[in-house]
This record gives C-alpha cells, structure tokens and sequence, in this order.
C-alpha cells in the first residue's frame, strides 16, 4: 500500500509506503505527525461516511419496519397470521445481507431489485392476510409503509456527497482546519494506492474542502484496501487524563458525523479514548504477557473506577495517575491489545513513542514493535530518537527485512519533503551524530 501526499500542513511532497514497518523520521517540524493524520483521516474518514450512511439507512428501515408491525397487531388484530413471517428484526437483517451493508457501500442496481423483490413479496403476503379478514381498504395503510421502504432502498445509495463529507469532517477535525499547505502554489492532493493501482484521490481546493477524484469505489475494500481502521498514539499520558476527559466533555458521541461537538476534543484522542474503555476481552494474550514481563505487571481500564488502574505481579493495584510515563507507553499497547485492536487490518501510528522511555526501554519497545509487525500488523511511526531508530533498523533487519522502510523529513522551499532512505541510512545516522559533535566541540 502506497500513499502520495502533496501540500498537506507542512509537507511539500511525500510517497510514504506501509508494507509492515513504516519509520518517519527528520527534525522537528518537517511534519511527520502531520503524515501519519492525513493518512488516519482519510482511513477514518471514509469509516466514518460508511458509518453514518448505514446507521440512518437501518434506522429508516427499522421504524418502518415496527411501524407495519404496530398496525398490524395494534390496529388490525392480526398477530399469529403474521408472526410466522414477519419479524422486523428478521427482515432487518435479511435486508442488510441482501443490501451488503457493512461491507459494500454501494450496492450494485442488482442488490437493490433483490430487496425489491424480497419487500414486494413480503408485501403480498400482508396484504392477502388483511383482505382475507378484513376489507381491501384496510391494506391502503399497509401499502403506504412499503412503499417507504422501498423509496429507502432505492433512493438511498450512498453517493460522493456522503463520500466527501466522511473525509472533510475528519481531516478538518485531525487538523484543525489547517489541511492545506498555505506556502504552496498547487493544490493539495492525497491519493492511495494498492498493488500499483489507484484507488482513490483527493484534492483540496480551499482551505477545509476536499473533493473526491476518480471513480467512485464499489466497497470498502476498494476505497482503502486492507487497512479498515487505524489508531493514532500521541502521547501516553491520555491514559491519566482519560477520566477528566470523560466527566467534562461531549464523551458521549459515537460518530463524526452526526453533527455534535467535541468541545475542543480532537477526534484522534476521542477515537483512541473509545478504543481503551472497552471490555477486557484477552485478545493479543501473548503480546501482553510479554508486556507484563517488562513492566512487571498489567494496565487495564476498570469500570467501576471508570478510569485505567496499574495492578503489578503481587495483585497491587495503583491509579495510573501515579504510575511512570514509561509504564503508561507499555501498557497503552497492552491495553489496545487486549480489547482486540490490534490487529491486521487496522493501522496502528505511533508519533514519538520513544519520548518517555530509558534508552533500555527504547530498545524493548522496538523489539515489541517490530514482533507486532511481523505477526502482520501495520505501524506507522514517527521517531528522532538515534536508540529508537537503530533498534528498528537492527530488529526489522533480522525479522522483518523486507517489511520496513524508513523516510527522512528535510525542509525544502514551500515545504519539507520526505525521502526513503531505507536503502542507505547513513545520511539519517549523521545527522543524529550532529548534535553531539556539537556539544563535544564546545
């Protein structure tokens, strides 16, 4: 999988490519953090379209759906003719495989006259019970609320404006509102490819409006290939603030697109949040053996504290306010871990892991991530850490050569640039050396 990024925040130009290992690094500024949220908004972005059109097309089917069953029984007394073949719930689900939906957006006109075809016998079948007890003027009502049905089925296909909307809210909520490169003179461009083969392109012509180019993708699958989630990780120390978040602010939305406000919280930490305070349910148990082995012990969210406590091997527990930073970045991945999100097909980003971690603990942590990697999950990291990045180098070496790659940020004119140095990494490991030839020449 390759993304091209062009005039987006900082960056001038980046083709950045996940096949595994994917190390952004360069000084501060030249917009590694920036690259890894473009690439979150668009997966999450299109999620989150998805998302929002599925919900409102269930919801539609479903009141309608109870509806038919209200007058059936309420106002008709027809219940045993009925019940043995028609159960909103059933038709509901019969409807969403028929349909495709959560896995095909946009269903072929070949789906829509099967649910067609399947609401119109449906149909038939009520309204040959309504006149065989009562009069055909009863059926009128019965014919009206299918035929709701059938206007959601035909006339709600999800289309470019939902498309567009799923990815502008997110990348203008990531970044602020600042998608744009104000230096440059063309225009703003994310586009991602698969196997060689474009599968979808954005522009940005203003400031916080992307447009979709091309055409339009059939499923998930085609919009963003083998990638249906990703997590953004800034910093550890969300796992401390989680409960403030949680008692002060809007915690309760479930979807970017349903119109309400974060109140100032990014959609990145809010996304992260939720993914945290789920149930426990041991997924990834020897990764986070693994974890309790380093840290000596288990970070977990309890519900009755409503907040993540520390427990070490002696069944002590502490509030993690009082645990070290270095602690909290472990136990943040066995968190994520075990609540089942990690995994393959969902992008995993990392922007400075290292930064609250002892040159020992550096070198475990990449150890650990180049382990999750070569068990086929994809990481996106941002580091300038010369332990950090010489552990990754020298780890994916031995286990993952071929599933790595390594860009550098430099700053160019209207913009940094990001070069893929996998090749050839001296130029990265002399300017790490700079700084301290620097202070040894004081």
């Amino acid at each position: 999988m390759k993304y091209i990024i062009e005039n987006i925040g900082k960056v001038k130009s980046a083709e950045i490519e996940l096949n595994g290992l994917t190390v952004l690094t360069g000084e501060n500024s030249v917009g590694k953090s920036t690259i890894g949220k473009a690439i979150f908004s668009l997966v999450k972005g299109i999620n989150n379209a998805v998302e929002s059109y599925e919900s409102k097309k269930l919801n539609s089917l479903s009141q309608i759906l109870n509806a038919i069953d209200k007058y059936l029984i309420d106002d008709l007394g027809l219940n045993g003719e009925v019940r043995d073949f028609f159960q909103p719930s059933t038709i509901l689900l019969d409807l969403k495989k028929i349909e495709g939906i959560n896995n095909n957006y946009s269903s072929e006109i070949s789906d829509h006259l099967i649910a067609f075809e399947y609401i119109l016998r449906l149909e038939q079948d009520i309204l040959e019970k309504v006149k065989a007890k009562r009069s055909a003027e009863k059926g009128n009502q019965i014919v009206n609320l299918f035929n709701q049905i059938k206007g959601v089925i035909t006339n709600s296909r999800f289309n470019n404006i939902i498309f567009n909307k799923g990815v502008n809210d997110t990348l203008n909520d990531v970044l602020n509102g600042e998608i744009t490169n104000r230096f440059a003179k063309s225009p703003t461009k994310i586009e991602f490819y698969n196997a060689n083969k474009k599968i979808n392109s954005f522009e940005v012509n203003s400031i916080t409006n992307a447009t979709f180019l091309g055409e339009f993708p059939k499923s998930i699958d085609d919009s963003i290939g083998l990638i249906f989630d990703a997590t953004i990780v800034e910093t550890p120390l969300i796992l401390s603030l989680s409960k403030f978040i949680k008692n002060n602010l809007a915690f309760n939305r479930t979807n970017i697109n349903d119109g309400n406000s974060f109140q100032g919280l990014p959609f990145q930490t809010f996304d992260l949040l939720k993914k945290l305070s789920q149930n426990n349910i041991r997924y990834q148990e020897k990764l986070s053996d693994k974890i309790t082995n380093i840290i000596g012990g288990i970070m977990s969210y309890d519900e009755g504290r409503n907040d993540f406590v520390y427990e070490d091997k002696q069944k002590n527990k502490f509030n993690v306010g009082n645990v070290a930073s270095g602690i909290k970045s472990f136990g943040l991945l066995q968190i994520l871990a075990s609540t089942g999100n990690l995994h393959k097909k969902s992008l995993l980003i990392l922007d400075e892991p290292e930064v609250h971690l002892h040159p020992f603990w550096q070198l475990e942590y990449a150890k650990l991530i180049v382990n999750l990697v070569k068990n086929g999950i994809p990481i996106l990291l941002s580091s300038h850490s010369p332990y950090f990045i010489e552990a990754l180098k020298t780890y994916s070496d031995s286990l993952i050569p071929d599933r790595t790659k390594f860009y550098l940020g430099k700053e160019s004119e209207n913009g940094s640039i990001f070069e893929d140095v996998t090749s050839n990494m001296e130029e990265l490991f002399n300017l790490f050396a700079q700084p301290m030839q620097k202070l040894v020449w004081i």
